[in-house]
């Protein structure tokens, strides 16, 4: 199993300051994170560098880590944080970019910050463990099973800046009692709240 990385000396696209990690030359993304890295990570955990995006697959199926701090990130890769299923608190800064899969199995029972402009991508949020969900108005789009199977969602707040649900955004949030559809939604998608057994929807 993977444990360290190095980079060797003359590389200009990554940079290695511990075996625990791969940064992007100029320090903003996190590359990648060995998969035995645990416990809590933080700033201090890539000697201070000044994150802002987490790279594709950065944590990607990480058991170990259950905590991570990295409050000047704002924008998460694909599969970022997917099928991190230890991962019960991320706290990062206000996302104007999450990828596909971003937090896919994850133990997160909140969201991190989302701007007015942020792109929520397929199966952003999918199967994590999330309770309670609030679009920022000025989201235009909630992607396709972007939170697909959450199934301890209890309740989603949809502000008239979203046009469009789409394809199975809620399937299968069987928690969900109570969802107000504003006037601005002009398109909901197949199966968008297929299996959404105890939910009532206001139109």
């Amino acid at each position: 199993k993977l444990s360290t990385f190095e980079v060797q000396s003359g590389n200009k696209a990554f940079k290695v300051q511990n075996a625990d990690y791969i940064l992007s030359a100029d320090g903003k993304t996190l590359i990648a994170v060995a998969p035995s890295v645990e416990g809590e990570f933080t700033g201090a955990s890539i000697g201070g560098a000044d994150v802002s995006m987490i790279g594709k697959g950065a944590f990607s199926h990480n058991t170990k880590i259950t905590t991570v701090t990295l409050p000047n990130v704002v924008e998460v890769g694909d599969y970022g944080f997917g099928s991190s299923k230890n991962v019960s608190s991320i706290n990062l800064g206000t996302l104007n970019k999450i990828g596909e899969y971003a937090f896919f199995e994850t133990a997160i029972s909140t969201h991190p910050a989302i701007t007015t402009e942020t792109e929520m991508s397929k199966y952003a949020f999918s199967h994590s463990a999330l309770t309670n969900v609030v679009i920022p108005d000025g989201v235009k789009i909630i992607g396709e099973r972007a939170f697909f199977w959450c199934e301890k969602v209890t309740g989603v707040i949809i502000p008239e800046s979203v046009t469009a649900i789409d394809y199975g955004a809620f399937l299968g949030c069987t928690k969900m009692k109570n969802m107000t559809i504003p006037a601005s939604v002009t398109t909901i998608g197949e199966a968008a709240f297929m299996e959404c057994r105890n939910l009532i929807v206001v139109v």
